[in-house]
Order: structure tokens, then sequence, then C-alpha cells
């Protein structure tokens, strides 16, 4: 097992460094159209879904799904609900998520609330960064996305950020160092501050 502490250190400035301490428990380096083949999830964790180069989630009951698709001139994130034998219409989450140019790899934590993406933002670390958000049932609406941080963000393209609550472990997948047209995928243990499901880590400005 390595342990990865702020694992890009020293590529940005200290402000979106989240003091994160990840236990790497494997890797493993394949092309980017078999990534899911790295991804080994409990049955309560959901299921992974890929249509071309996007991805989705299908939560554990199987009655909601989110997924990555085109819309316009973008990639954004839609849900659906199960109806009876039948999904609802697709329904494009709120400009606050669908912000930037290209929204992908949604995955939903077992609250039904707390929304793991990746996006492109010119602000971010470079490619595709891992961002989370939470749902507002009340006022049906999402707090703003926040970058993850290190050492789950790179200059790379990151994504796919799935956590396993039922065994304590996730994977990312990034493609920083990895030859053209293949992806590595980090499977590492979970501790609390790396969850990201607690109110003060995930505020609303």
């Amino acid at each position: 097992m390595i342990v990865l502490c702020c694992g890009w250190c020293g590529l940005l400035s200290a402000q979106m460094t989240h003091r994160t301490q990840v236990t790497l428990l494997d890797s493993i380096d394949l092309p980017k159209s078999q990534v899911l083949d790295a991804y080994h999830l409990s049955p309560e964790a959901g299921v992974l879904t890929q249509d071309s180069c996007y991805f989705g989630y299908v939560n554990q009951l199987g009655n909601r799904r989110v997924y990555a698709t085109p819309v316009d001139s973008t990639v954004a994130i839609v849900r659906q609900y199960r109806l009876l034998n039948t999904w609802s219409e697709p329904d494009t989450l709120p400009q606050r998520v669908n912000r930037w140019q290209e929204q992908n790899s949604p995955y939903c934590l077992s609250d039904g609330v707390t929304l793991y993406f990746s996006a492109t933002d010119t602000t971010g670390w470079g490619g595709l960064d891992i961002y989370v958000t939470r749902y507002n049932i009340d006022a049906d609406t999402y707090t703003i996305p926040e970058n993850i941080g290190q050492p789950f963000n790179s200059p790379g393209n990151d994504y796919l950020y799935i956590l396993d609550e039922t065994r304590g472990t996730g994977y990312w997948a990034t493609d920083y160092y990895s030859a053209p047209d293949s992806v590595r995928v980090y499977k590492f243990e979970s501790s609390a501050p790396v969850l990201w499901t607690t109110e003060e880590l995930i505020t609303e400005h």
C-alpha cells in the first residue's frame, strides 16, 4: 500500500490543496475504452454505464440514473427516474452543475444528494477535474460545485471518481503520465475527509 498526501504537490497554489490522505490499494493501466473493467463495485454501490466516451450511473434500486450526454453545444449531465416499466423524460441538471463546456462521469452517494462528476474548467488543474456538489431537496437545486483538489486532480484528465461506501474503497481514473488512448485507474482506501460528505466541506458560496 502507498500513502499519497496531496499527490501533485507544487503544481498549483495551496488554495486548491485539500489536506487529504489517500492509501492506494492498487492501480492498473488499460485502454480508455475499457476503463470500466477496473471498477469492481459492491451491489450496494449501483452500476456504472458507458455510452461511447460518456459515462453514467444507475443507483442500487435501479430507479434513478444520471449520465452525461451531448446537449446543444455542450456535454451535460441529465437525470431520469424509473416510472413502472419506462424512464421519465431526461431532465438536464441546472446550470450550476452544467456550467462548463463538458461534464462527465456523474456518480451519486447512497445519501441521494451527494453528486461527484468531472468537468472542464479553465481555473482548475487542467483537462477534466473532479467536482462534488449536493442536492438541496427543499430548494430543488445544487450547491456550487467544489473542486476536490489533490491528489485526485492533476494537469491531465481526471474522472470516474467512485466511492464504494459498503467496502470503504474508492476509484478514480487519470490519463496523466499515461500513454495515448490509455488511462490509469487507482483503487484506494478512503478516510472521512476524502469522502467529502460533511456540510463544512461542501458549502454554498
